[in-house]
């Protein structure tokens, strides 16, 4: 084996090391997940989604966040009625840990 074929083998390794660790972040932070698509979030800051979206973070120290991964809840921002603003309607984000409380709209 000569250097070339070292430093291949080795990033080779690597990457398949980091495929690894990112398919067991995912894992870990699925069967962690309370909510779904469709769930309405609030989080303490006083903003309101409507889920629409999953993403996943792999965690980290930093800024508080939890070390392992969680989820990151997108979707449209909803107002206090809980329904979603007709005039220039914007999205929004919540990480799991943030997630102060699961709303149920009221049915009239």
């Amino acid at each position: 084996m000569d250097k070339e074929e070292y430093k291949k083998r080795k990033a080779e390794m690597e990457a398949r090391h980091e495929q690894e660790k990112k398919d067991l972040a995912i894992a870990y932070a699925k069967a962690n997940n309370p909510y779904k698509v469709g769930d309405i979030l609030t989080d303490g800051r006083g903003r309101t989604i409507q889920v629409d979206r999953i993403c996943y973070s792999r965690g980290t120290t930093w800024g508080g966040y939890s070390e392992f991964p969680f989820c990151v809840y997108e979707g449209a921002v909803l107002k206090k009625d809980l329904t979603p603003r007709k005039a220039s309607p914007f999205r929004d984000s919540i990480s799991q840990p943030h997630v102060k409380e699961k709303l149920t709209p009221k049915e009239s």
